[in-house]
Parts: structure tokens; C-alpha cells; sequence
């Protein structure tokens, strides 16, 4: 402690200004992060009311198709030779001409 009457040297002096600064380091840091932990709270609140609105809206539903008689062979229109022994395959190009 300094005493009345004393005298201080300019290195003591120098030394204790350093050594209150690296003291009062976590506090500086601290206030000079409020501002970020500020910004963050209120993006996170617009945040979670962009997803509470996305909860309220009706959800899209998906219709399932109505079913279809099976397709037999006589429906499948394959690309065949000019001259096919198949006689199915005959009757169909004769249906189609």
C-alpha cells in the first residue's frame, strides 16, 4: 500500500498501470461482447417466430393415386422388327393400321 510522503518510481508506476489493465481484461471483454449477445438473443427470438409461423400454416397433403387395372402385354406397344413371327405382335400392328 502506498503510504503519505512516499515516493513511487516511474518503472513501479508503469508496472502497476500494466498490471490493473491485465486485471480488468475479463471485464472489458465482457462489456464489449453485450452488444453480440444482444444481436444473438434477437435473432434468436425472430427465429423461433418465423418457425411458430411455419407450424400454423396447413400442411399440404398428398393424394394417393387411384390404382389402375394391370397393365397386360397386349397394352405395352414395344418397338418390334418390320417382320415378327410373335402373332401378337402381329395383331397388334394389324389393330393399328
Amino acid at each position: 500500500m502506498i503510504q503519505p510522503g512516499s515516493t513511487m518510481s516511474p518503472g513501479v508506476m508503469m508496472a502497476s498501470v500494466i498490471l490493473v489493465g491485465r486485471a480488468l481484461m475479463p471485464l472489458e471483454s465482457m462489456i464489449g461482447s453485450y452488444r453480440n449477445m444482444l444481436d444473438a438473443f434477437d435473432a434468436y427470438k425472430e427465429m423461433d417466430e418465423v418457425l411458430k409461423s411455419m407450424n400454423e400454416r396447413p400442411r399440404l397433403t398428398v393424394v394417393r393415386p387411384a390404382r389402375r387395372e394391370h397393365l397386360g402385354r397386349e397394352r405395352h406397344l414395344h418397338g418390334s422388327r418390320p417382320r415378327s413371327t410373335d402373332p401378337l405382335e402381329c395383331q397388334l400392328r394389324d389393330r393399328r393400321r
